[in-house]
């Protein structure tokens, strides 16, 4: 099974890689709202999901933030 991240998740992993630029969890909730990235509804037994309640798989955030020109590797090492 695929490892599942949460937006706020996203948000503190790019924040951390790119020092001195802060990505927000409204930041990454754009890209879902322009169709960028695949999400769903975190379930409800699940805690600790930050502002927005959905999720997304690793292998699809992968191939999105690497056509955002992240590099993966040093994300997801």
């Amino acid at each position: 099974m695929d490892n599942k991240y949460t937006l706020s998740v996203i948000a503190r992993k790019l924040s951390k890689l790119q020092s001195g630029r802060f990505v927000t969890e409204d930041t990454v909730w754009n890209w879902v709202r322009n169709g960028e990235l695949q999400v769903e509804r975190v379930p409800s037994h699940v805690q600790a999901w930050g502002k927005y309640p959905y999720w997304t798989d690793e292998a699809h955030l992968k191939v999105v933030l690497q056509g955002k020109g992240y590099n993966t590797d040093s994300i997801f090492a």
